[in-house]
């Protein structure tokens, strides 16, 4: 009984998030706990979050849903957080994407590489729909390699 309450609980919070958004998010992991409720889902172990677009995985992932129109509001990610999306791949210990927002804040030992550039940082935002990241934090400095697209290897 309990493992048929979870799964509807799972599908009616799947068909919430992919009706609110163009393309529905596919999430594999170990484990995983849901509260309808308050408006979000926890996953747990080698977690993968696909929404066609970017792909992010980590330790542990939580999703949490407007109350309202029940749209995606943000994921949290802990735990060798990895996002691709083409040639960009970002990596850190913890990572928050922002749907509505369309950016990923990855903090603590971030790095972001676009094809053979790459930029390292404490904190690093990156805006999925635009050519724009921001990379800071405090305690740390920045480091950062640009190859020219024209150079000669």
């Amino acid at each position: 009984m309990i493992r048929l309450l979870l799964l509807l609980l799972l599908l009616s919070f799947s068909v919430h998030v992919a009706m609110a958004e163009t393309e529905p998010i596919r999430v594999t992991a170990d484990h995983l706990e849901a509260n309808n409720p308050a408006g979000w889902v926890s996953f747990q172990g080698n977690v993968v979050a696909d929404d066609g677009n970017v792909v992010l995985r980590a330790e542990q992932m939580k999703m949490f849903v407007d109350q309202d129109d029940r749209s995606l509001l943000r994921i949290e990610a802990e735990g060798t957080v990895r996002m691709t999306q083409g040639t960009r791949v970002a990596s850190s210990n913890t990572a928050v994407f922002f749907n509505r927002e369309r950016k990923v804040v990855l903090t603590g030992n971030a790095r972001f590489k676009d094809g053979e550039n790459l930029v390292e940082g404490q904190e690093i935002t990156v805006f999925l729909d635009e050519e724009r990241t921001l990379v800071g934090g405090e305690g740390g400095r920045v480091n950062a390699v640009f190859r020219p697209s024209g150079e000669d290897r």
